[in-house]
């Protein structure tokens, strides 16, 4: 494990793979500090690895450290616009750092990128709660609901919304839904 990845950075310091494998090692064991450290490491080695750059932003978020996530997240999309999952993180990131209105952005492109991802969807609906906008999260919800009907994620999103709201029936209806869906949805309980 790490004993023999630490020796072969010393051994070959400029090494991006070890790195690479260094922090993936690190990940699995909740240290993100070191993680960080070692998927920048990564990225000064070889500026266009993308799953680099896509595991330094996660560990990151890990950390709590949003704003440098954006930044990571941003860095990266210039040279992979095209990447939904990162376009997705940096909306996340965004919404994490409390900026809803530059997450709208970056989530609705997802969504353009993609209209038949329910979670796209389901993001869309959350910032838009987040900004108070109820009817166009409710009907974000709704759109998650009929691309995929058999998750209760956007059930307990709209649910929760519902709740916010002091429609008590209509967020009990949804949570039924969603605890039908997946009795484990620890959040629609």
């Amino acid at each position: 494990g790490i004993c023999e990845l630490n020796r072969a950075v010393q051994l070959n310091p400029d090494d991006a793979e070890i790195h690479f494998n260094l922090g993936g090692v690190y990940m699995l064991q909740d240290s993100f500090e070191a993680a960080s450290r070692e998927f920048q490491k990564v990225v000064d080695l070889d500026p266009t690895d993308t799953l680099a750059y896509a595991n330094l932003a996660a560990s990151l978020d890990m950390r709590g450290m949003y704003a440098e996530e954006i930044q990571v997240l941003k860095k990266v999309l210039m040279f992979s616009q095209d990447d939904m999952e990162l376009r997705a993180a940096l909306s996340c990131a965004y919404f994490n750092e409390g900026d809803f209105d530059e997450a709208l952005v970056a989530a609705q492109v997802v969504a353009d990128m993609n209209e038949n991802d329910p979670m796209a969807h389901c993001n869309l609906g959350s910032i838009y709660s987040a900004k108070n906008i109820v009817e166009e999260a409710i009907l974000s919800f709704i759109n998650a609901m009929e691309r995929d009907p058999e998750s209760s994620i956007p059930h307990t999103n709209l649910g929760s919304l519902y709740g916010s709201l002091n429609k008590v029936e209509n967020a009990i209806k949804e949570f039924k839904f969603a605890t039908d869906l997946n009795p484990s949805d620890v959040n629609a309980w």
